[in-house]
């Protein structure tokens, strides 16, 4: 990599801790972080374990890593959702209900291994449903339920990034996982959705979706209660939906969809720079701030960065280059201290890291101009 930004001063204070690397306990490639932080103080990291190879079909299984001490050290990787049939599991997510502490895991099967969901749904070659499962534990993910197929959730496609329970409003409680509805026997039609359960994870539904070309999603509570869904935008669709990084916010946590609004990924003031990638996004525990975190550059998954937004994310500004190389998927979690944990994939896929930005570095004035102009500088020179 040559003339690439430093990351930002807290982000340099506090180096990413390698936690899954590729080829190293028992899968050739790890993929698709989802990071959760309990009531306790413990960090929980999922990772989809790709077996023989890196593609996304294949046989595969989902890992753990654990901390204790706030991301310093992770346990070795261990397998807690296997595919016995050597088909694909795609795409696990994490959901804590911060009442109970219960874990949930949620993770998608594909019923035969030459269809990859989304080509087969838009080829309309579909093979038949895709089914999800859940478990659950109730002791920081050291055991586990058994998996169980969720009905009706047949062709409701998977989850990249880790869910939310409600704090506010005539929802409290309620647990959302945000989904993409792109598996095999969807007809071609793609689109975003939440998971919703109101009875602490003993049952889910589907809320209500959005347009076709909303794909991999997070979302976030905000102040009022309501809900924000950030999505990646179908390639090949951005133009009509409205730009690669999509954002919609639900009044009815999840039920419906009241505004729809989009950026075009090339940045500019208040926008992002966004490569046709996933992203992540969480709110801060008090107060209005989102943070929003994605590879920022144009065309290229690079620069790892974390954005925030005070106003509900219509506007965003740069806080923090968390890496300025190779990075791609992320997911975040609070603790109970206050820190901020990013996970992300790192170097081509080779890493799942983990950054904790604590508490005052998050509310340091980092979005100076020299970081802004640092930033500018790796989406102009990146190129390896």
């Amino acid at each position: 990599m040559t003339g690439s930004a430093p990351p930002s001063p807290a982000a340099a204070q506090h180096a990413p801790v390698d936690v899954f690397t590729s080829g190293v306990g028992g899968a050739h490639t790890y993929r698709l972080p989802s990071l959760i932080a309990t009531p306790r103080g413990a960090l929980l990291l999922f990772a989809h374990g790709r077996l023989a190879s890196a593609r996304d079909v294949g046989a595969s299984a989902v890992f753990l890593s654990t901390s204790l001490d706030g991301g310093k050290t992770w346990t070795a990787a261990r397998r807690v959702l296997s595919d016995p049939s050597n088909r694909t599991m795609i795409a696990q997510q994490a959901v804590l209900d911060q009442r109970s502490g219960r874990v949930f895991l949620l993770a998608n099967q594909v019923p035969c291994s030459r269809c990859h969901g989304l080509r087969a749904a838009l080829r309309r070659r579909p093979c038949g449903p895709c089914t999800t499962f859940v478990m659950s534990s109730d002791d920081e993910g050291r055991s586990w339920s058994e998996a169980v197929a969720l009905p009706g959730e047949g062709t409701l496609g998977s989850g990249v990034t880790s869910g939310v329970t409600l704090r506010r409003g005539r929802h409290a409680g309620r647990l959302l996982a945000a989904r993409r509805a792109d598996c095999c026997d969807c007809a071609g039609s793609p689109q975003s959705y939440a998971l919703l359960s109101d009875d602490r994870g003993r049952t889910w539904r589907a809320g209500g979706r959005l347009p076709v070309g909303w794909t991999e999603s997070a979302i976030a509570e905000l102040p009022n209660g309501s809900v924000l869904l950030t999505a990646r935008a179908l390639r090949g669709r951005a133009a009509r939906l409205g730009g690669r990084r999509l954002f919609a916010r639900s009044d009815d946590a999840g039920e419906t969809w009241a505004r729809t609004w989009g950026f075009s990924g090339g940045g500019g003031e208040g926008g992002l720079r966004d490569p046709d990638c996933a992203a992540s996004m969480i709110s801060a525990e008090q107060g209005p701030r989102l943070w929003f975190a994605n590879p920022a550059h144009a065309t290229r998954r690079c620069n790892l960065s974390l954005h925030a937004s005070d106003d509900g994310g219509a506007r965003w500004q740069l806080a923090h280059v968390i890496h300025p190389g190779r990075s791609a998927y992320s997911d975040m979690a609070l603790t109970p201290s206050g820190d901020l944990a990013i996970a992300f994939e790192r170097g081509n896929h080779r890493f799942i890291s983990v950054t904790v930005l604590p508490r005052p570095a998050l509310a340091s004035k980092e979005q100076d101009s020299d970081l802004r102009g640092n930033a500018a500088n790796t989406a102009t020179k990146f190129r390896r």
